[in-house]
């Protein structure tokens, strides 16, 4: 067992290289504190922003609307930048001064102040996921063939599973989930290249279509 000497020689160690230390009631008198977590710089201008519209978190509102895209949005709660997705909230309490007002958050201030359980936390992740596979596909489409944006969604549309998958020989490849007839006349269920053709003819389709609106609306006039 150490005696006093050795034990308080242990503690000025420890606090000779800076780790903050406290009594023990056990077998060591002394041993290394636990570091008090800080809240991060974004946490800090979380609360700056409550306390600026003298409000808390309870009196902000999400909509559960569709956010908007921008190239290099900043978050009206936190600070960060840049975001690629925008959510809207609404001061909503009865009676308060800023009653109405909005602000253009991320999606980590969404999950951290706006959702009610962890059931809900989970769908809004997968529809994060899904938004964000989203986005690589339409980039891929835009560079691999040469589409438009409008028609890079037109596309996505026609095939909602469609996303950029890796394949360990030929890299990134555009792919889709469906249903292919397989040896013997079985289906079979699987993820496909999106070939050339379909592409093409699904662009022409879609500028068809834009041509017949188009001459719709003249008539109109």
């Amino acid at each position: 067992m150490k005696k006093g000497w050795q034990r308080d020689s242990a503690r000025h160690s420890l606090a000779s290289r800076g780790v903050r230390t406290r009594p023990m009631m056990h077998r060591h008198r002394y041993a290394p504190m636990k570091s008090i977590p800080r809240r991060s710089v974004y946490q800090e201008r979380q609360m700056e922003t409550f306390a600026r519209f003298n409000s808390e978190p309870k009196d902000w509102k999400w909509n559960h609307k569709d956010p908007d895209e921008t190239e290099n949005g900043v978050c009206d709660l936190c600070g960060y930048a840049p975001l690629r997705w925008v959510y809207t909230i609404e001061l909503v309490t009865p009676g308060h001064p800023s009653q109405g007002h909005k602000l253009g958050i991320g999606s980590e201030c969404v999950g951290n102040f706006f959702l009610a359980d962890e059931y809900e936390k989970s769908l809004f992740r997968q529809t994060e996921g899904r938004r964000k596979k989203t986005v690589a596909a339409r980039n891929k489409l835009m560079t691999q063939f040469g589409v438009s944006r409008d028609e890079a969604d037109y596309i996505i549309q026609k095939f909602p599973s469609l996303e950029v998958r890796r394949d360990p020989d030929k890299g990134p490849r555009l792919q889709w989930y469906g249903r292919h007839m397989g040896l013997e006349g079985r289906t079979r269920y699987g993820w496909y290249d999106i070939e050339d053709d379909e592409v093409r003819r699904l662009v022409r389709q879609k500028r068809k279509g834009d041509i017949r609106l188009w001459m719709e609306h003249l008539d109109e006039l």
